[in-house]
This record gives structure tokens, sequence and C-alpha cells, in this order.
């Protein structure tokens, strides 16, 4: 059948509990009861930490038993999970934020899309200057983040993948930023976590030069690191990730349709050239010409037609709701996120047909 935003709702508004039609109260977990598997019709459907909004950020507390509990309570079954979430919060201090730089230059047509050119970045308002005090607090809980990855409790990862299995949940991806000022020790301990909780991939959004520096630790440890696009940045051009893929066998693509389309990408031509690269893969909802994320089936994402690729092809990897667009007036991220879910599903329904 055609897939249509009318024929969408009436599957979601028939197949979602009434909890959904208001706003998520935590004693309505149960509504949202977990599938043995998330896993439909042969895709691996999952969803990523970031996309749940409400967590609650305590000083010395970690975050990843509320991601657990979302991710049940969202009928998931595939988990990537961020670095910031496993560890312990240090700080709700944030770092100075840098004016905007200059214009990235238009992106380069390759056979994965045409060029276009990214619309004015809006200038950013450089933060007031951090205090004495305030940058002393930020250097202290940068080394108390060093010692924990380097001196964790015991099993304190493999405890955290034994929860995560006893609610019927898969860790497929451990999400790691890779600061310049990571030392190598820091970078050896970041692969024995991701292999410790039980991750087939460590995903990354990073710099060239940082990829290069994580060579020797994916070989040493015959690891994956998959490399995730934004817009108009690294990893935006096909071309940027055939020469990274090229550093290390072990170096994959940690694919994401919106960043690509926005930044007028094929993602289409992409997942066939690159599928077996892949072992996740962000789904969500962007406009061309860096247009901003969109609800579902707003944008211009080929998520259909992306569904359908991955089936002829036989995918194996996680495809991963990334929840990004504004929360709605009334609703909660894990509403929304069920809402991808059904979207996810009848667009597999749609390919299968």
């Amino acid at each position: 059948m055609a897939f249509t935003r009318r024929t969408f709702s009436r599957a979601l508004i028939s197949s979602l509990p009434l909890a959904s039609a208001g706003v998520f109260r935590p004693g309505l977990l149960s509504a949202f009861a977990p599938a043995a598997s998330s896993n439909y019709k042969g895709i691996r459907i999952g969803t990523i930490s970031y996309s749940f909004k409400e967590l609650k950020r305590v000083v010395g507390q970690a975050q990843w038993q509320e991601v657990l509990q979302d991710c049940q309570a969202c009928g998931l079954s595939n988990l990537e999970i961020e670095i910031a979430k496993v560890e312990p919060v240090r700080t709700l201090l944030s770092g100075p934020r840098p004016a905007a730089g200059p214009e990235p230059p238009p992106a380069i047509g390759t056979a994965y899309g045409s060029a276009c050119v990214a619309p004015p970045r809006t200038p950013q308002v450089p933060a007031a200057p951090l205090s004495a005090e305030q940058q002393a607090a930020l250097a202290s809980a940068r080394e108390e983040v060093r010692q924990f990855r380097l001196h964790p409790p015991a099993n304190y990862y493999v405890d955290i993948r034994k929860q995560a299995a006893a609610m019927g949940i898969a860790i497929n991806a451990y999400t790691c930023g890779w600061g310049t000022d990571y030392t190598e020790e820091e970078i050896d301990a970041v692969f024995r976590a991701a292999k410790e909780l039980g991750a087939s991939a460590i995903n990354s959004s990073t710099t060239l030069e940082m990829a290069q520096r994580l060579v020797p630790f994916s070989n040493k440890h015959k690891f994956p690191v998959a490399f995730h696009e934004h817009l108009f940045g690294l990893f935006s051009n096909a071309d940027d990730y055939e020469s990274t893929l090229a550093l290390s066998p072990y170096f994959r693509v940690n694919f994401d349709i919106g960043h690509f389309t926005a930044s007028c990408g094929d993602a289409v031509a992409f997942i066939r050239r690159y599928h077996a690269k892949l072992p996740s893969i962000h789904i969500k909802d962007y406009k061309s010409s860096n247009g901003g994320s969109q609800p579902w089936g707003q944008g211009n994402s080929p998520i259909n037609a992306v569904l359908k690729t991955l089936k002829e092809h036989k995918y194996g990897g996680v495809v991963t709701i990334e929840y990004d667009y504004p929360v709605p007036s009334g609703s909660t991220s894990l509403v929304e996120v069920q809402r991808c879910v059904q979207y996810l599903k009848t667009a597999i329904d749609d390919a299968n047909a």
C-alpha cells in the first residue's frame, strides 16, 4: 500500500496505549509493556539514550538506570548508550561556548548527492567567561571523570550489561565523543568499557585527527569504531568516509540519514554502497539544505526508501531511532519515541508489500 501520513496516523491511534493520548506519567509505565524483542520482520529497531529528554542530572549519580527504564518502557530491545549517561555526573557546569567560526565551504557534489550550500549560521553569543572558581571546578570534575574511567568500580560495566539483559535490552553501541584532552590511557579504557557493556561498536562524532589517533586502539582491541556525520562538516560527504574507512579494517560508519539528507546527500545511494560497513543507522527526519529536524513524515529524509533498501540487502545492523525534534506540547519524549517505533513498523510493512 502507499504509505501516507494519514495511514500512519490511523495505525498509530489504533495501536498506541491510551497513555500516549495525554501527558505521560511514571505510573503508566506498565502501559508500555516491553516486547520480548523489538526486531520487526527482520529489522532490528532500537534507540539512543539521547532520545530521552526528561532524564535528571544529579551530581554523583549516573543516568544509565533511567535510560534502561525508558528504553524498556518504549518496548525497545536494542540500545545505543552515551558515555555521559553511563558515567556518574561530575558537575552541572558547562564550559565556555565559542562564537560561531567561519562559514563552512559548500558541500561537494558526489555520486551520493548534489552539492548544496548551508544557510548562514545563526551567530552564537559567547557565554560569560567563567570565574576562576568555576574554571577550577570544571578542571576538578574533568580529572574525576578521567580517574573514574581509569579505575571504575569492579564489574561496573559488566553489571550494567547484565541489568540491561535482564530487562530484555542489548547494548549495541557505546557513544563517545573523544575530546582532544583524552589521554592514551583513557582511550584504551573506553574500548575496554565498550566491550564489557557488550557493545558491537563505539559510535563517535569526532575529527579526522582523532580518528587517526584511534587507529592503534581499534586494531589492538579488534573492535569497531563507527563514525557519525554532522551537517556540512567532517563526514558529511561520502568521500570523507572512504578515506577514513581506509585507516583501519575495524573502522565503520554510524550513518545518520537525517544529517546526510540535510547536507543534500542521497541516503539510499550511500546505504547501497556502504551497507556492509554500517553496524547501526540513525533514523530521523530532516529537511534538506539544513532545514532542521522535523516530526517524522514532514521532512525530506527518505525513511521509507531506506527501510526498503535495508530489506533488499538483508541488513543485520540496528535501525536506531534518534528522537530529535522538539517535544510537542502535552507529550513526552517517551511518547514520541513510541510514535517513531510505529512509524518504522508501518514503513517496514510498506517495504514488504
